[in-house]
């Protein structure tokens, strides 16, 4: 289910702040609720998860950047030397 539970500050920034709980009892085992804050602009500056024992892990995003420029070294694979390469279809 979801829950909007009202317009925050997060880091500075204005945030809607949403409430999910999972419906499946599988789920529920791992999880029982998430928190998340989302900008204006759409993407999530924070999320809690909480767990059934009582426990939580906060996760806070910094720093982001959406869509920046990529060199196209950002996508070749550099390995280190010394690498033996397999080919298993061949």
């Amino acid at each position: 289910s979801l829950k909007v539970l009202g317009d925050e500050k997060t880091g500075g920034e204005p945030t809607t702040r949403l409430e999910l709980r999972p419906r499946a009892a599988e789920a529920r085992e791992h999880l029982t609720k998430v928190d998340l804050w989302v900008s204006a602009a759409g993407y999530p500056l924070q999320q809690k998860f909480y767990r059934p024992s009582g426990d939580y892990t906060l996760v806070k995003y910094s720093n982001l950047q959406v869509n920046p420029r990529l060199s196209g070294d950002a996508f070749k694979l550099q390995l280190p030397s010394g690498i033996k390469r397999e080919f298993p279809q061949k």
